[in-house]
């Protein structure tokens, strides 16, 4: 599946060679992704999410909501763990689903709360799941 959009506004297959003039739409998921997290635009933008996580008198993030990622980066998880060594400072994980060493990770931290559709997280204690509190399109509406 391609991520960029091509010259003719079709997308570039996976290993095909990107045509000059082609508009870069998100980083592709490939072995160089968190290399390309260090480039603009998004090196600033996790700049940024570094300077609201971190410690300090008045920290800009008190709590923040994860919906829809699988918790698999271990270039944006180290940035949300930085946020959670602070005891004020709560990770909410809604996701569909989230493979059980990512489950079991995520929950065992008494600052995470997470919501799955089989299985959800409290203070470290698991329960059953929650049918929609994950879907991102309920909440939406909801707010």
């Amino acid at each position: 599946m391609g991520v960029y959009i091509c010259y003719k506004k079709t997308f570039c297959g996976f290993a095909e060679i990107i045509p000059k003039n082609t508009k870069f739409l998100v980083i592709p998921p490939q072995k160089r992704k968190a290399t390309d997290t260090m480039s603009p635009p998004y090196v600033n933008l996790w700049s940024e999410l570094r300077g609201m996580l971190r410690q300090g008198q008045r920290p800009l993030m008190n709590r923040l909501f994860s919906v829809g990622y699988s918790m698999k980066d271990e270039h944006i998880n180290a940035i949300l763990e930085s946020g959670l060594a602070r005891n004020d400072f709560t990770l909410i994980i809604l996701a569909k689903e989230l493979e059980d060493k990512n489950f079991r990770k995520w929950s065992s931290k008494s600052n995470v709360i997470i919501a799955t559709q089989d299985r959800c997280s409290l203070n470290g204690i698991t329960g059953s799941g929650h049918i929609n509190l994950w879907d991102f399109k309920r909440i939406s509406e909801e707010v």
